[in-house]
């Protein structure tokens, strides 16, 4: 509810024919804020960015609707770093959005 979200759908679809895996998410607002939104997501695996342009793991992944960017995280917590590691790669996704909006990413597994 501080968030200020109505509604949020996430969808996955599986292509076996294609080889792909699309993450679609849908979203509509109380109301507008700023004009765009930021949906993070998290990895221990290999993240790079560049010129638009993302791979996970050696996977490419298309950006429909938005864009992307990674950062390392360090955790702290000595629970986290048993089972994570030192640091994570945080994969920050941005979409333009008025009080509704909707990206995907589609994994490339050829």
């Amino acid at each position: 509810d501080a968030a200020g979200v109505k509604l949020c759908v996430r969808e996955l679809v599986w292509n076996r024919k294609e080889k792909t895996l699309e993450i679609h998410d849908s979203w509509e607002l109380k109301k507008r804020s700023g004009n765009t939104v930021r949906i993070p997501y998290y990895t221990i695996g290999r993240a790079v960015c560049r010129s638009g342009k993302l791979q996970i793991n050696g996977v490419n992944v298309r950006l429909d609707k938005c864009s992307a960017s990674v950062m390392d995280v360090p955790l702290e917590d000595p629970m986290q770093t048993i089972s994570w590691g030192k640091t994570v790669k945080r994969i920050d996704v941005t979409a333009k959005s008025s009080s509704k909006g909707e990206c995907s990413l589609i994994f490339e597994f050829k």
